[in-house]
């Protein structure tokens, strides 16, 4: 019995359920349709909006000519826009009405206006043309000058600069091969075409060694290689006076020496020379030595001293107490 009767309300629930997907599915349809149709709406919401977006465009531009025609008949005609629609029925216009106007405002602007100072104008103007023409042929003649003064430069200088170029060559072969005991030193120009602009390359081929740029050579290597090509300068173009500012100070002993001895060549010929090195081989070389010492912070006191030849020759010498003569020399007394 519980069961039937459990049956008899499965089957009541079931009937139900029937119903109520039923009533979904009805449901269900009506929100599609009332969707449907709030989007039609819509839609037709939009498109009234942008039609009145243009009504509005197009009464704002009617309204802009309206002005534009009124204002016309204010400054052409003297004629305001209600006394023109008074005027309309008495006023009969011709056909070529719109041709006819054309035709009298262009005839009445060629006329123009009467210039009561055109003529002091045009002998005024002439005046200022004819001071800016002469001005303007002279400054071209000076330009065709300079122009022509820069070619016969350019000229001038591209000899000038093969000529020593060519010198500077041979004099660094050589102190090149003097400085180095030998080898070969050689200047090559970047760019043989355009002189003028061309850089100057250095290649050298050290004893011992095959044929490199300088940019590939041990420190020492290049500090000689570019003091070779100081001294050919100085020998083909001697200057009264050189500063040298620490251009031993990558050289060891024996290159040191040959430093000293190319300064003493150049001495003999006339050139003085300042040094400012830290090289006690260098120092026993100078004729005059300057000492800067700093015994109070931020005050430099420059001692200058004359050695004389026989204790030029002996400095750098160790003495018995293991000081160099330089070292002694250089002791407060």
């Amino acid at each position: 019995k519980e069961i039937i009767k459990l049956k008899k309300v499965i089957n009541e629930a079931a009937q139900e359920l029937d119903l109520g997907v039923e009533a979904k599915k009805l449901l269900y349809g009506d929100t599609m349709r009332l969707a449907e149709e709030a989007k039609k709406a819509r839609k037709a919401a939009l498109d009234c909006g942008q039609s009145a977006n243009k009504a509005e465009v197009a009464r704002a531009r009617a309204d802009s000519r309206r002005a534009a025609s009124a204002e016309r008949l204010l400054e052409e005609y003297g004629v305001t826009e209600d006394e023109a629609v008074k005027l309309e029925p008495s006023i009969e216009l011709p056909d070529d009405a719109q041709r006819l106007v054309s035709q009298l405002r262009k005839d009445l602007k060629g006329m123009g206006e009467v210039n009561l100072g055109a003529i002091e104008a045009y002998d005024s103007l002439t005046e200022r043309w004819d001071e800016l023409s002469v001005q303007s042929e002279d400054i071209i003649a000076g330009a065709a000058e300079i122009q022509e003064g820069i070619k016969e430069l350019d000229v001038l200088t591209k000899d000038r600069f093969v000529e020593t170029f060519e010198k500077l060559q041979v004099a660094f072969k050589e102190m090149y091969q003097t400085i180095f005991s030998g080898g070969e030193g050689e200047l090559q120009l970047t760019d043989n075409d355009n002189i003028l602009d061309s850089g100057v390359e250095i290649e050298v081929t050290i004893p011992g060694k095959r044929r490199q740029r300088l940019a590939l050579l041990s420190g020492g290597e290049r500090a000689l290689s570019a003091l070779a090509f100081l001294f050919a300068l100085l020998k083909i173009k001697p200057t009264p006076l050189v500063v040298l500012d620490e251009v031993d100070a990558p050289l060891d002993g024996r290159n040191v020496e040959r430093y000293v001895n190319l300064l003493d060549s150049f001495t003999e010929e006339g050139s003085q020379f300042i040094l400012v090195t830290h090289n006690p081989r260098t120092i026993q070389a100078a004729d005059v030595w300057f000492g800067v010492t700093m015994q109070e912070p931020g005050v430099s006191t420059v001692v200058p001293f004359k050695a004389p030849r026989e204790v030029r020759g002996a400095l750098g010498e160790p003495s018995s107490n293991g000081q160099t003569s330089l070292e002694q020399a250089a002791t407060p007394v």
